[in-house]
């Protein structure tokens, strides 16, 4: 009696999981885009700050969101790198440690750490990766794992791969 309840609430709460999912990469890709955006309009204004010294600088649109949602900078290539070694974990849970071992980035240990959580922190943006636990105490630590879209690329990557 108790396994058929819990198959009702599964088969009730699957659409929901879903949309979430579904929300969650639209939230992601946005996000991306919206970083994309931001970086162009940069060197734009590098440009126009070179040929017009006097120019006021670029700033947030009034009445536009002020401040950053994510307060980290990482590379793209770091989270690709940092993707493809989550993608090799299978359905296993994982924590940035366990990243950090196998992903041979530059840089200090410090350095390498600060880059990964940032990185793991960029895929939960994307919806590839979800926090499953944090760990309290002296060895704690963020549990992951990996969602079904941890093997898709984001759309610029994908596009320069393909040769667009």
């Amino acid at each position: 009696m108790h396994s058929s309840t819990d198959a009702a609430l599964r088969a009730a709460l699957g659409p929901v999981v879903e949309l979430d999912d579904a929300l969650a990469a639209k939230e992601g890709q946005l996000r991306t885009e919206l970083e994309s955006v931001r970086i162009e309009r940069q060197k734009l204004a590098k440009v126009l700050r070179a040929l017009n010294p006097e120019r006021p600088r670029m700033g947030p649109r009034p009445g536009s969101e002020s401040g950053r949602n994510a307060p980290y900078a990482v590379s793209e290539e770091v989270v690709e790198t940092v993707r493809a070694v989550i993608a090799t974990f299978d359905d296993d849970e994982f924590a940035a440690s366990r990243v950090w071992a196998l992903a041979g980035l530059s840089g200090s240990d410090s350095n390498q750490k600060d880059k990964i959580n940032k990185a793991i922190a960029r895929l939960r943006e994307r919806g590839q990766v979800r926090l499953v636990s944090t760990k309290r105490g002296r060895h704690g630590g963020h549990v992951y794992v990996a969602t079904p879209r941890i093997g898709e690329q984001p759309v610029e990557i994908a596009a320069e791969s393909n040769g667009a």
